[in-house]
């Protein structure tokens, strides 16, 4: 879900919904090469600002750790002893937030998603600037 729709290239939030198996989620699942490169880039010179995000309390509390498939070598151009070479080894950076049965069940689900989404909102506007710069910043 997100601006543009199904065919936008902007990041957005992903909601799967199948019995025992449901979550929210969001960032940067499947990017080509050079998304992966500019965003290895602002890793290299700005973890800062994306720990910021991805550290606040409540997106921590409510998404966890960042998921997604890491290389098992350094990227080309890094240095192997970079302080940061975990999370440039990164391919994907994804989070999810899951949710139970009974939860999509309730009545308040729909407001559970809405809460989900505004949190994850800060890291979408970044990983959108940083890949389609200016033309990614949009209200919600």
């Amino acid at each position: 879900m997100g601006r543009g729709g199904r065919q936008s290239k902007f990041l957005d939030y992903y909601l799967h919904l199948e019995p025992g198996k449901s979550f929210l989620g969001g960032g940067v699942y499947a990017p080509t090469g050079e998304e992966l490169a500019k965003i290895r880039q602002e890793i290299h010179y700005n973890l800062p600002e994306i720990k910021k995000i991805i550290e606040e309390p409540r997106f921590s509390a409510y998404f966890g750790e960042v998921q997604g498939s890491r290389l098992k070598t350094t990227p080309k151009g890094y240095d192997r002893t970079h302080p940061d070479i975990e999370w440039l080894r990164l391919q994907q950076f994804f989070f999810m937030h899951p949710f139970t049965d009974a939860e999509v069940s309730a009545p308040d689900f729909l407001t559970k998603v809405v809460e989900g989404c505004v949190i994850l909102k800060p890291l979408l506007d970044f990983f959108n600037y940083i890949l389609f710069e200016e033309e990614s910043v949009d209200k919600i």
